[in-house]
């Protein structure tokens, strides 16, 4: 059954447990046996000193210049499940190096929930763009029905490198609120470090292209008409892209009009409307929409958090 059998020393190991009085010499001598000798009776162990024993592994884990002996740890670790975030959180607060916090990161991604999602974003600014780039899938996947609001928000505190994964997630929601904030990062466009402006630029047109724009081509035309004299090495395909936004609100008004059922999809996160038109015209995209259109939600929704997830991991 893998039941552990219940010894005098494992009856003592689990009472100690309990009273929160974990002897961290002990549970460093069964994490060495672990990580020598893959016992899983060590494993075992060290899982029934609970939150207590998952501080010493953590303080393990960052100390670690292992990254196989790291690996093991996370696993280990993983198996906590809920008792880990509130671990996780305090242990956020110590000194690491960069690996130490974007493993603490995975390790909140794999087991949070929604009301820890909103501890990401001050890591968006960390001066690693790894540990920023996990900041932002575990934002994504634990955000649940607040992500909108916390992509929104994130766009305050992130580097531009990590702004243009925020911009093109906020495409999946494409309504007023998402057109107005891409609208406003648009307008700082002269504040974006030149590394990254171009491309910065031309995603927002591309999420653009995909939101309610009633009423928004004066605003973006006046935008256009500041940026199209620019002379960087993307300037042509940003002025094309531009011109697409500015078709897409020229004809804004007359879909929102008439309800043209080819424009629009009801969003499966909000309610609200996003424009069918592809993002990335990749191969996983046309399956999710495949999976919408047939009205499966739920199902949609998890593939396109897998596949912004694993896009986003590819850029590491």
């Amino acid at each position: 059954s893998g039941n552990i059998e219940k010894t005098g020393p494992v009856k003592a190991l689990v009472s100690r447990a309990q009273d929160k009085t974990v002897n961290e010499t002990v549970v460093n001598n069964l994490l060495q046996q672990f990580l020598e000798n893959d016992e899983k009776q060590s494993a075992k162990l060290i899982i029934l000193h609970g939150p207590a024993g998952a501080t010493i592994l953590i303080k393990k884990l960052v100390e670690s210049g292992d990254s196989g002996d790291r690996m093991k740890i996370m696993e280990l670790l993983n198996t906590l499940g809920s008792l880990l975030p509130p671990v996780l959180i305090k242990a956020f607060d110590n000194p690491m190096p960069w690996y130490g916090k974007r493993n603490l990161l995975k390790l909140l991604s794999n087991t949070g929930s929604e009301e820890q999602a909103e501890k990401c974003l001050e890591f968006l600014r960390h001066a690693d763009l790894r540990v920023q780039r996990e900041a932002f899938l575990c934002l994504y996947k634990l955000g649940g029905s607040k992500r909108k609001g916390l992509l929104i928000k994130a766009l305050d505190d992130a580097s531009d490198s990590i702004k243009i994964q925020i911009v093109k997630a906020l495409a999946s929601y494409a309504d007023h609120d998402v057109a107005d904030c891409l609208i406003a990062l648009l307008k700082r466009y002269e504040d974006f470090s030149e590394n990254n402006k171009d491309k910065l630029i031309i995603q927002l047109c591309h999420s653009l292209e995909s939101c309610e724009l009633v009423g928004k081509k004066n605003e973006l035309s006046e935008i256009f008409e500041a940026l199209k004299g620019g002379k960087g090495v993307g300037q042509k395909e940003i002025v094309n892209s531009f011109k697409r936004v500015l078709t897409q609100a020229d004809g804004a008004s007359q879909a929102s009009q008439t309800g043209d059922a080819d424009l629009e999809v009801k969003n499966s996160d909000n309610g609200t409307v996003a424009s069918k038109k592809s993002i990335t015209y990749l191969p996983e995209e046309a399956a999710i929409r495949e999976v919408l259109e047939k009205g499966d939600e739920t199902k949609a929704k998890h593939m396109l958090i897998d596949f912004i997830i694993s896009m986003a991991r590819k850029k590491q």
